[in-house]
């Protein structure tokens, strides 16, 4: 039905303020939560990975958000993240005190954290995470009364048989009295997420594995048990967390003594070769007890009963990843090992990792 000139022009009216009250909405919203501040400082962040991360912050909705980060939120806008995150501190101590255990009365501070950054990551299709993780990275980082938005990315080389990636802060390692610069192959960066997080294209599980790429100190080269070299190195156990488990189940509670140091669990070891006379090219990722590995000779020489060797040494390697470890707790291989000549469990007070930022990783 045709409308005349009347119909159109209150159509017109009731468009115009719908459109003034959705404006009003949206800036009544911005008023209440915190702003986005991008720092693309990083010269060389991938533009594409950029403008995909803008794209998904300008669809996200604080709405979305549970109840308890949303008002953090509101309370960060009006007096900053530091007044956010001591309420949530004493909201969760109120709630323990009070017999009250659900994953917002012990961990809400660490879910506070990263509940923004899954919302965001939520929103990117998973093809073009598997196209632009965990090469790049990006953090959210919780600053006064904004939302600090950092990109990273890896440095890249390409050689004789494809690309490799490596921290931009050159990382070095010393082999036969040289220096090289620790670097990944595409294959042993996808190994390390698959083997060592429980999501690797979530926005925590990228996070943790680039950190190991872009942040870790301290690579200790080694050798594999066929002579071959490597290099080994490790990963925060963190309070509160599920990498914890291995202080407990390992070192045992009556042993850990944290005047000793911070405690970091084995990762792994990367066979290695040397590329253009630079870096030393991680090609993929063992977990301890692999057939390569210091542990699984330990193991192969001891005076176990036959039985015994094959079941550790099946638990050692099921599965291929830490999930199988985390569904079962069955810490026995991994004991066994740091029980008997190759440590588990470390404690130290070295700088093992850069940081990213002063607040946000005291608080994470």
């Amino acid at each position: 039905m045709k409308l005349n000139k009347d119909q159109r022009r209150q159509k017109k009216l009731k468009e115009r303020d719908r459109s003034k009250r959705d404006r009003e909405h949206t800036q009544k919203l911005r008023s209440e939560f915190p702003e986005f501040v991008f720092d693309e400082t990083e010269s060389h962040a991938n533009p594409a990975f950029v403008a995909m991360i803008k794209e998904s912050i300008r669809q996200f909705r604080f709405s979305e958000l549970h109840p308890m980060e949303q008002t953090a939120f509101k309370d960060m806008r009006e007096y900053g993240a530091e007044y956010s995150l001591k309420m949530i501190q004493l909201a969760m101590d109120d709630r323990q005190g009070h017999g009250i255990r659900t994953p917002y009365s012990t961990c809400g501070d660490l879910l506070w954290m990263i509940s923004l950054g899954e919302a965001i990551f939520a929103k990117i299709a998973e093809v073009d995470r598997k196209n632009f993780l965990p090469i790049n990275n990006v953090r959210f980082n919780y600053r006064g009364q904004n939302i600090l938005v950092q990109f990273y990315s890896l440095l890249s080389h390409k050689h004789n048989e494809g690309t490799l990636y490596y921290s931009r802060r050159n990382t070095k390692i010393e082999f036969n009295g040289q220096e090289y610069i620790v670097a990944f192959s595409k294959e042993a960066i996808l190994k390390l997420g698959e083997r060592t997080v429980h999501a690797p294209l979530s926005y925590r599980g990228v996070g943790e594995f680039f950190a190991f790429m872009d942040l870790c100190l301290n690579y200790e080269p080694c050798l594999l048990r066929d002579d071959g070299p490597a290099f080994t190195f490790y990963d925060y156990c963190i309070e509160r967390t599920w990498s914890f488990q291995y202080v407990t189940h390992i070192v045992g509670k009556d042993n850990y003594n944290p005047a000793s140091g911070k405690p970091y669990y084995r990762v792994g070891y990367c066979p290695t070769v040397f590329v253009d006379e630079r870096f030393a090219l991680a090609k993929t990722l063992l977990f301890p007890g692999f057939s390569k590995t210091p542990e699984y000779k330990a193991l192969h020489n001891s005076r176990l009963p036959y039985a015994e060797k094959v079941r550790l040494k099946g638990v050692a390697t099921h599965d291929l990843t830490f999930e199988q470890i985390q569904k079962t707790l069955d810490f026995s291989a991994l004991k066994w090992f740091h029980e008997n000549g190759v440590p588990q469990v470390i404690q130290t007070e070295k700088k093992m990792f850069h940081v990213y930022g002063k607040f946000v990783d005291q608080s994470l």
